[in-house]
């Protein structure tokens, strides 16, 4: 009797049991959310970093600022909705992110653990830029107030150039960097932290002019490489002066300096070739008329030149004044310039009663700078009259005339003497 009363206590327990579960004592459904299954159990607010900046959430009201080492950098995601699309951008820093973005914007799809990543390269250095995402569903924001500026922003190096081992000089700098370099010598100019597989255009303009204005004076393109830096080279003009260094890439995004109407903080100083004779003063290159003849009492002169290409073989020549460097030479000389670009040479048994016109040249450096024109350095050997006898002639007269004179003397006078009358 025992027993059959426990096992009905039993049956009874039981069923309790599920009609309890039946009547909703069960736990309940889990709720549909559009995105709970893209997200899984991780419901945090999406985020995006760059480098070691840590994830900054969308609904940050604070905001960071990252520094990047170079112009290229990577934007990563993460907690975003798993398949979608994301529209990454940058816009001005500060700005909202409702306004337009710029340059490109990178299309990422998110993968299966909620991460996505987006490369930037060929921006502008030196500037502030707010990040700013957003699904192209527009369901999820970045920020999530897009009205409001980025809570991410990235600060891009400022691109520099330099001129041999020389340090690079920011383009936004206002101290003037001013190395001297020899006249037609090659001029090596590198630049760090331009936009990666951007073409820059380097050029030269007159010194103290803005790299906006026209030029004529020599100018090169190279390609940014993946290090965000390129190598170039110029020639320094022929005619000596001080010029700009300036650079631009092709969509003008990118210039040094910073601002264009500005004169480069970069100039070199190219010295101007002379010629002297004796001792004149040395004359430039880009004197245009000729000056007053110099006048030597020897028939050989001495050609002395200073700030010509290092190590360089120039050949100097001499003309009649009259005619311009162009004239088949009277006679020339070859010399080396030593590592301060100087040289002399020596022409002798030049014609008396002439006058010459010096002039030079090294591959495009010519004296004058024009090598049509005549030369601005004139010489004059003056005509020289033979004496009569020289000295050791003049001295045997002198021993002969008085010698004779003696003799006439002793003899009483010049003629026979004559007799004696009435002895």
């Amino acid at each position: 009797m025992f027993r059959r009363s426990l096992l009905s206590f039993s049956v009874l327990l039981l069923l309790t049991f599920v009609l309890a579960v039946g009547s909703g004592f069960a736990a309940p459904a889990t709720q549909h959310h559009p995105h709970a299954s893209m997200r899984g159990s991780n419901s945090a607010a999406p985020c995006l970093s760059i480098g070691d900046s840590g994830c900054i959430d969308n609904t940050e009201t604070n905001s960071k600022l990252v520094k990047v080492p170079t112009p290229n950098f990577v934007v990563k995601g993460e907690r975003w909705p798993v398949g979608s699309e994301v529209s990454v951008f940058l816009v001005t820093g500060g700005q909202p992110c409702s306004t337009p973005p710029l340059g490109t914007s990178q299309l990422e799809q998110v993968d299966g653990k909620e991460t996505f990543s987006a490369s930037f390269s060929a921006l502008a250095s030196g500037v502030v830029y707010g990040v700013c995402a957003k699904t192209t569903d527009g369901a999820t924001i970045y920020p999530a107030d897009n009205t409001k500026a980025s809570p991410l922003t990235v600060e891009l190096p400022m691109p520099c150039l330099a001129i041999g081992d020389l340090d690079c000089i920011p383009a936004n700098t206002t101290q003037q960097s001013s190395p001297t370099v020899p006249p037609g010598t090659t001029v090596n100019v590198a630049g760090q932290y331009w936009p990666s597989d951007a073409q820059v255009t380097v050029f030269l303009v007159p010194g103290g002019q803005p790299c906006s204005v026209p030029t004529s004076a020599s100018s090169q393109a190279a390609t940014v490489g993946t290090d965000a830096t390129f190598t170039t080279a110029l020639i320094a003009p022929a005619t000596g002066g001080n010029f700009g260094v300036c650079a631009k890439t092709t969509d003008g995004i990118t210039i040094f300096p910073s601002k264009s109407t500005q004169p480069s903080p970069l100039v070199i100083i190219v010295p101007t070739p002379c010629l002297s004779v004796a001792k004149s003063s040395c004359v430039p290159a880009s004197v245009t008329r000729q000056s007053t003849p110099i006048t030597t009492q020897e028939t050989s002169i001495t050609v002395t030149g200073q700030h010509w290409p290092n190590g360089t073989q120039i050949t100097v020549f001499v003309v009649p004044s009259n005619q311009p460097c162009t004239t088949t030479a009277v006679q020339q000389r070859t010399a080396k310039t030593d590592g301060s670009g100087n040289f002399q040479v020596t022409f002798t048994v030049l014609a008396n009663g002439a006058a010459y016109g010096v002039c030079a040249k090294a591959g495009a450096v010519t004296f004058p700078a024009n090598g049509t024109q005549k030369s601005p350095l004139t010489v004059t050997i003056p005509r020289k009259t033979p004496p009569l006898l020289d000295t050791f002639s003049a001295l045997a007269l002198l021993f002969a005339l008085l010698a004779t004179a003696l003799y006439i003397t002793s003899r009483g006078g010049y003629g026979p003497r004559p007799p004696l009358v009435g002895r």
